[in-house]
């Protein structure tokens, strides 16, 4: 998307500080190039599924969407684990270091038979990250290979 474009859609939302806007993106690196141009009506968000890379899309890899999140300076942050893949440990730590206010959480609604993992663990996922954000988790499920 041509920067001016960006640039005219942070206009609209400067001039409406009573209104909140949510951004979300699979290409947070992008963030980087505007923040002088964001308000507090922002909420920032990336599409991070997993810590490990499947090489499902040609989006950036998990890693590099983390990365860019970690170091985006924005006290309004948001996290979407939709559609959850199977993750390490360390992916927790992840969310921790880019400091979200909400996570929005969810399985595969498309039977594309990703590589999910158990519901059990997602649910410990929950869990862990109740603590340090707003969790909304939705159409959690056994994992399509569960049944």
């Amino acid at each position: 998307m041509p920067k001016e474009w960006i640039n005219k859609v942070l206009d609209v939302v400067g001039s409406k500080p009573d209104s909140k806007f949510l951004f979300l993106t699979k290409n947070p690196k992008r963030y980087h190039e505007f923040q002088e141009g964001f308000t507090g009506n922002m909420m920032l968000g990336a599409t991070i599924e997993t810590n490990r890379d499947y090489k499902l899309t040609k989006a950036p890899t998990p890693r590099e969407r983390y990365e860019a999140m970690r170091d985006l300076k924005w006290k309004h942050k948001a996290i979407v684990i939709e559609p959850i893949l199977d993750f390490d440990p360390e992916f927790t730590d992840w969310m921790k270091e880019i400091s979200p206010e909400i996570i929005y959480l969810g399985y595969d609604n498309y039977d594309n038979r990703l590589q999910e993992p158990e519901m059990s663990k997602a649910e410990r996922l929950v869990d862990e990250l109740c603590g340090m954000a707003d969790v909304r988790a939705k159409a959690l499920r056994k994992a399509w290979y569960e049944t």
